[in-house]
């Protein structure tokens, strides 16, 4: 461990025969701008390049099987990352503080990403979250301050605290129907974030999971059962709108925290299901607000799968003269 720490290497080729790097090998190498990594390489551990200020380019070979604690925290100029799909842990701060990772395509083979693992990488625009993940760790991308858009897996069934917090350019949300649980302050502070979906399969919810987000105008829930709440903003039991399924309507507006909103609605669509078992979540205008069935013009429609439809609804209304 820390074999090569705080040395002044520029360029560095590990060798083929090595499978695992030790921990903080390369930490504090601050002058290091390029790292080629060998086939064969199985672990890249626990603060292996924190600190790696300078560090641009960096290949994560196709038999790694875990990215360690802290592994490439602070390297201010890397890019873009590719996780293959040989690697099924992405763990603790792995990337954080990546201040200029533009790109990350994660391989749908990853089952954990640990808490803080993206959090602070402020030029992150766009994620798609793997197939495999089950769940996705406390302030994972935290103030990722460019995140727009977040593509959630359909196996995640736990958010955990602050997963999203911070991240002010969110408009919009959907946590897929498999997810159990969304905790605290998961979505916190978002300042942009306008609407917002839960899964039918969501049964907890944490405390203030909307902290701060004075535009969230639509809430959508789509369990049948109200899920249990902790508290939301005291304002946006006014601000807000909650969808629910239209025969769920009574017992949300008699369930604990719940009853709270001055406005439950019933959502349109819900129910309707596929040819090949998926369901109809939501219908959405252009700027992701629920609509109705009788509305006019361009429709939105959104699938359990992830999958969207667009059309135009034209619905001709008769007059008696």
């Amino acid at each position: 461990a820390g074999a090569f720490q705080d040395t002044s290497f520029r360029t560095f080729v590990v060798t083929p025969n090595v499978v695992s790097i030790g921990d903080e090998c390369f930490s504090g190498c601050d002058q290091l701008e390029s790292i080629t990594l060998p086939s064969g390489l199985e672990a890249i551990n626990s603060r292996v390049f924190d600190g790696c200020v300078k560090l641009e380019t960096v290949n994560v070979p196709t038999d790694v099987k875990k990215i360690g604690v802290w592994a490439f925290s602070g390297c201010e100029r890397i890019r873009e990352i590719r996780i293959p799909e040989s690697v099924r842990v992405i763990e603790e701060g792995a990337f954080r503080i990546c201040n200029r990772l533009e790109t990350v395509e994660i391989a749908d083979s990853v089952e954990t990403i640990g808490g803080e693992a993206f959090t602070m990488c402020e030029a992150l625009k766009s994620i798609r979250l793997p197939e495999a993940l089950r769940t996705l760790g406390s302030a994972a991308f935290y103030s990722c301050k460019s995140l727009e858009s977040v593509e959630f897996g359909k196996e995640l069934r736990v958010i955990e605290n602050y997963a999203f917090g911070d991240c002010p350019k969110l408009r919009s949300v959907i946590v897929p129907n498999l997810v159990e649980r969304v905790e605290s302050e998961a979505f916190a502070y978002c300042t942009s974030l306008e609407s917002a979906v839960l899964g039918s399969r969501v049964e907890s919810i944490g405390s203030n999971i909307f902290a701060g987000c004075e535009e969230l105008k639509s809430l959508t829930c789509l369990n049948p059962v109200p899920p249990h709440a902790e508290y939301f903003e005291d304002y946006q039991y006014v601000s807000t709108r909650v969808y629910v399924p239209e025969s769920s309507l009574d017992a949300y507006r008699g369930a604990e925290v719940w009853k709270e909103f001055f406005d439950i609605s019933a959502v349109a669509g819900i129910g309707d299901v596929t040819a090949d078992g998926v369901v109809e979540t939501g219908r959405y205008d252009l700027n992701g607000m629920p609509i109705g069935d009788d509305y006019d013009g361009c429709v939105i429609i959104r699938y359990s799968d992830g999958s969207v439809l667009k059309k135009i609804n034209r619905n001709l209304h008769h007059v008696a003269i």
